[in-house]
């Protein structure tokens, strides 16, 4: 979906992640241009988000940034399935998609408590952020930057 902001990708109850301990269910990720955190003084094109949700409705977000390399074939075939006007959806029925590909291979992270980025900015948010990052090709990150040139929250001091 896009919402106005970002493009949401909205999953299947099947995904989730084992954070702290807890286990969250995935309830969807998006993209932000540029990347909302700097990481060894560096900020990156892009950061993917994955929003999770625990039992008790406690939220838990990993975050991952991108730089410019090789092309990302999943993330390929889905963007065949983006809406192309605002609040519209798509769904791909019957077409499996590997998420974990958008991940580094054994992320270490950096944790702490923050808020959601986007509203309603919803504090008590724990945060993981992946200190390796991935690649999508130079075309892939230009094909979001142009939807969505700078859709990142600005550093927040801590």
């Amino acid at each position: 979906m896009d919402n106005g902001h970002a493009i949401v990708f909205n999953v299947g109850d099947q995904n989730y992640a084992t954070i702290a301990g807890q286990r969250y269910k995935l309830i969807q990720f998006h993209v932000h241009t540029p990347s909302e955190h700097w990481i060894d003084g560096h900020l990156s094109p892009m950061e993917i988000h994955f929003v999770h949700k625990d039992e008790k409705n406690r939220l838990a977000v990993i975050g991952v940034t991108v730089e410019p390399g090789a092309e990302q074939k999943m993330l390929r075939d889905l963007w065949n399935y983006i809406p192309q006007g605002v609040n519209q959806t798509s769904s791909p029925q019957g077409k499996l998609f590997h998420i974990a590909s958008l991940l580094p291979a054994k992320p270490k992270v950096y944790r702490y408590r923050g808020s959601l980025t986007t509203p309603p900015c919803s504090e008590n948010v724990l945060w993981g952020v992946a200190s390796e990052k991935v690649n999508l090709s130079p075309v892939q990150i230009d094909e979001f930057k142009t939807r969505y040139p700078n859709n990142a929250r600005p550093l927040q001091k801590h």
